[in-house]
């Protein structure tokens, strides 16, 4: 069973704890959860959702003062742990192995044991001290992701910007969720003309291997149809028209056509 432990701190960003939850559920992934209380004041303010909402997402809670959990054992396998969002104080505990709570020794246990722990740290603007606890949690093993919007893709809501960092977190595990295709990745995906000469000369198929380049194109062309950077209602999005450039266009279609002849002109009288 794949396993991994999510850590929700009290900083600003509950939601994207709640996302990698949701995410982490649809691929089948066994989640640990652990809370901080403040966590769950933030959650209060920020979410339309209670602290049980919360929780039913997760396969197992733990009590954040439960440190005899499971996952306060190194005998205890995970891929690792994702802390979202990590606050400084959850950040400063993990870099010095100052560990309070369930939370930062879930980490700190990580990070003996060579797993990977991902930090996505909600602060700004930072000062020194900051930075060198990251620092010093980057020495340690530790990734620091802070959620920074990925605009290229064109985000329609709010939903859209925590999906894809909490997508871009989930990768640093293996984990593909379908969230963080590039516009690359569609072009290459729309640039399939069915010829079927990749199912021809694939290696892998020419074997006997249940393999289908040009079915995997396609599929990943309808996927991104619908949820991808490149769909038609973003492509719509994209290219409405603002009211100057309607405003200019109006004007192209009102100048008039004037037809110079070809013949030659005349001299000009003396």
């Amino acid at each position: 069973m794949v396993r991994l432990i999510v850590g929700i701190s009290g900083a600003s960003g509950t939601a994207y704890g709640a996302a990698a939850l949701r995410m982490l559920r649809a691929l089948g992934v066994e989640t640990h959860l652990v809370m901080t209380r403040s966590a769950m004041v933030t959650l209060a303010h920020e979410l339309p959702l209670k602290v049980r909402d919360v929780q039913e997402l997760a396969s197992v809670v733990h009590r954040v003062e439960d440190i005899g959990a499971s996952i306060a054992s190194g005998s205890f396998r995970t891929m690792g742990m994702l802390v979202a969002p990590c606050s400084v104080r959850s950040l400063s505990e993990i870099a010095y192995g100052n560990t309070s709570n369930l939370l930062t020794r879930a980490a700190d246990v990580v990070l003996k044991e060579r797993r990977r722990l991902v930090l996505m740290v909600r602060e700004t603007p930072l000062h020194l001290g900051h930075i060198r606890a990251m620092a010093q949690a980057t020495e340690a093993g530790a990734i620091i992701m802070p959620p920074v919007p990925a605009l290229y893709a064109r985000p329609q809501s709010v939903e859209e910007i925590v999906e894809h960092s909490v997508a871009r977190a989930l990768d640093l595990f293996g984990l593909d969720t379908g969230k963080d295709i590039t516009k690359l990745d569609a072009l290459q995906a729309y640039s399939c003309v069915e010829c079927g000469r990749c199912q021809e000369h694939c290696p892998a198929s020419n074997t006997g291997k249940v393999l289908n380049p040009k079915e995997i194109a396609l599929g990943l062309r309808s996927y991104l149809k619908e949820n991808g950077p490149m769909s038609e209602e973003k492509a719509a999005a994209d290219h409405e028209p603002d009211e100057q450039e309607q405003h200019d266009a109006k004007e192209e279609r009102e100048v008039p056509v004037v037809f110079v002849s070809e013949e030659a002109e005349p001299e000009p009288s003396a």
